[in-house]
């Protein structure tokens, strides 16, 4: 696992796009982020409450062995915590539509919510 860097986000575009999902723009992502080469991606968005952090970005490449997903995207998750943790993070928070995903992160400890709605909207 390595840092992200600006140069990574044509691949992960190219990851998003075979997930059906919409294209990452650089202006949205926060400048820590983790790589497992050809695998995995995620970042750590921190937010003006010292105390709350959010996991998201995870995506994964379609080409890559499933189990190999999995293990990268645990890796990426558990830095994430740990770096949120050592910077006094109390409560990280992630958002997903995959049951895969809601696996994952209940097996590393997150609590599922209920009938959450996400809301975003354009500034």
């Amino acid at each position: 696992m390595r840092p992200y860097q600006p140069s990574d986000l044509p691949e992960l575009n190219r990851w998003y796009a075979a997930h059906g999902e919409p294209p990452l723009a650089l202006a949205l992502l926060p400048p820590t982020g983790y790589v497992v080469e050809g695998v995995a991606a995620g970042f750590l968005y921190r937010t003006d409450a010292p105390g709350l952090v959010l996991v998201d970005g995870l995506v994964t490449s379609p080409d890559a062995p499933i189990r190999a997903r999995a293990r990268a995207l645990a890796e990426i998750v558990e830095r994430i915590v740990a770096l949120a943790r050592d910077e006094g993070a109390s409560r990280v928070v992630g958002f997903t539509r995959s049951r895969g995903m809601c696996g994952l992160t209940e097996r590393l400890g997150f609590k599922a919510g209920d009938d959450y709605c996400l809301m975003v909207k354009g500034a």
